[in-house]
């Protein structure tokens, strides 16, 4: 069995996560043309997430086999850190409603500008916050990812259609991205301080208040969460894949930054910029316009480079650790 390092580890639990959560868009519009409401969509989507979640955690903590079962290990694992448990669980609520309010607000394309600024928000709290040291070629592709995204989402952006909505949506995917940073940085003190912490659990707890915050809030708006669709099978399918894509982004952005600087994490996070689009271009046969294509691959480039070089940095550096082993 191939033994992978740390930093290759968390990079591909990052990629993975992102590869799983990258239908979610196209899903959130499916749903909506076939007539169902925002509460109903964000009802359902966050019960799946719920669970998905719920039954990774069990699954895990009834591997290791607790004497004390399942549900007070995990209560024991909470008390060893509290302050990142419940901080995690709050960011894990509000990331749950506003990022998919966002997406049913305004244009995906502002959303994912403003979400994509997360790298930025996370290179910088990592170094002021951890004292992350990042090499020069995460930051260099960090500016450089950033200019990919502009070239990606900037046409849509100068069109009509792409200025429509409210700036609430704006402000709601503004603070999704500097949250995401921020919850990074919370799993990666965690790790540090408190490894104990249970911080996935903390998505299975932010998904049930999602789901009950919905859930109230339709007593007051007087919104039907059963929704009235032409086909509900349908419907429930597409909100049951949805939520196993939200919650596996979850779970592996609770793992990922165990092994990796937040700013990687981030920069993995952009590649679902890049294959939404395909998504888009299978399900609606909607061509991906030539800024889409070039900036996508630009950006692929970039990312392969990036890993191209911490793979010969990790190599280059074995070899100095053997011939000084060999020297004394």
């Amino acid at each position: 069995m191939v033994q992978l390092s740390d930093r290759a580890r968390g990079v591909s639990i990052a990629a993975a996560g992102v590869l799983c959560v990258t239908p979610d868009a196209v899903l959130l519009r499916w749903a909506q043309t076939q007539g169902a409401n925002t509460a109903s969509i964000l009802f359902w989507k966050f019960f799946f997430v719920f669970w998905f979640t719920c039954a990774w955690v069990f699954y895990v903590e009834k591997k290791s086999a607790p004497p004390e079962g399942v549900v007070k290990s995990l209560y024991e694992r909470i008390k060893t850190g509290p302050k990142h448990f419940w901080a995690a669980v709050g960011l894990q609520i509000s990331l749950d409603v506003l990022f998919s309010l966002a997406f049913l607000i305004i244009a995906a394309a502002r959303v994912m500008i403003w979400y994509s600024l997360n790298v930025l928000w996370s290179a910088i709290l990592g170094c002021a916050l951890l004292g992350d040291v990042l090499p020069r070629r995460t930051i260099v592709t960090c500016i450089f990812a950033l200019g990919c995204i502009a070239m990606v989402f900037g046409p849509e952006l100068a069109t009509k259609k792409g200025r429509e909505g409210s700036p609430w949506g704006d402000l709601a995917a503004i603070y999704v991205g500097v949250a995401v940073a921020v919850y990074l940085i919370i799993v990666r003190h965690a790790a540090r301080e408190r490894p104990r912490v249970p911080i996935t659990f903390a998505t299975t707890v932010g998904a049930l208040a999602a789901f009950v915050l919905v859930s109230l809030s339709t007593l007051v708006t007087g919104d039907c969460i059963v929704p009235k669709v032409s086909s509900p099978g349908l419907f429930y399918l597409c909100m049951a894949l949805d939520g196993f894509a939200i919650a596996g982004i979850f779970v592996a952005f609770s793992i990922a930054p165990r092994y990796i600087t937040g700013a990687e994490v981030s920069l993995c996070s952009l590649l679902e910029t890049v294959l939404g689009p395909l998504w888009v271009f299978l399900i609606y046969n909607e061509k991906p316009g030539p800024f889409t294509l070039a900036g996508g691959l630009l950006l692929i480039g970039a990312l392969f480079v990036h890993e191209l070089l911490a793979a010969r940095e990790a190599v280059q550096r074995r070899e100095r650790e053997r011939q000084g082993t060999e020297a004394s």
